[in-house]
């Protein structure tokens, strides 16, 4: 669709390709193109390979992996989350594949909590926190044999408690707390961030 656009905009001396999309295949057709564009992107995204990964690194890039989605409704689809974020921890080379200077991983991953547990939230809190840690210390101990940081994404206010009791509890975890880079997303426009 943007190839498509472009040329027909290139051809007509227009700059809003977007718009003569709209214009040329309607609206119903431009969004058809459109998700099925995305959906592309989506798919070029989820296969990084760890080549493309390492020649970043190589570069100095920091990269930074985000897992789209968030608010599971099952067990089955908290695994699978699970699931996704030790395959990007296994894509992202390790630490000792990498010409880096010691120090802060060049590499990185954030994890929404509400992922990792059909519930996350301060009603059932400690079981909250437990049905999280069950599946995030895995994710960690990956994280620490290849040399990736993990960084907790708060998502909203009214988990912040959950979060920060999370992230301590996997700070002081036996196995990983003292090995793991990890980072917490906060709401930073709020006066007790």
């Amino acid at each position: 669709l943007i190839d498509k656009a472009k040329s027909s905009a290139a051809a007509a001396g227009t700059v809003a390709a977007g718009q003569l999309a709209y214009e040329s295949f309607g609206l119903s057709e431009f969004l058809d193109e459109l998700s099925e564009a995305a959906s592309r992107i989506g798919n070029v995204l989820g296969d990084l390979s760890g080549d493309v990964l390492r020649r970043l690194a190589a570069q100095g890039t920091w990269v930074s992996l985000d897992v789209l989605g968030e608010e599971v409704t099952s067990d089955a689809e908290a695994d699978a989350y699970a699931a996704r974020y030790a395959e990007l921890i296994q894509a992202l080379p390790a630490a000792g594949e990498l010409a880096l200077p010691p120090g802060r991983p060049s590499r990185h991953l954030s994890v929404k909590p509400s992922s990792l547990t059909v519930r996350f939230d301060a009603l059932s809190f400690e079981s909250s926190i437990t049905q999280a840690l069950a599946r995030l210390r895995p994710l960690a101990q990956l994280a620490v044999g290849r040399g990736v940081a993990l960084t907790l994404d708060m998502e909203q206010y009214e988990r912040r408690d959950l979060t920060l009791e999370l992230a301590k509890r996997l700070l002081i975890d036996a196995e990983v707390g003292g090995l793991l880079h990890l980072g917490i997303v906060v709401q930073a426009y709020l006066r007790d961030a």
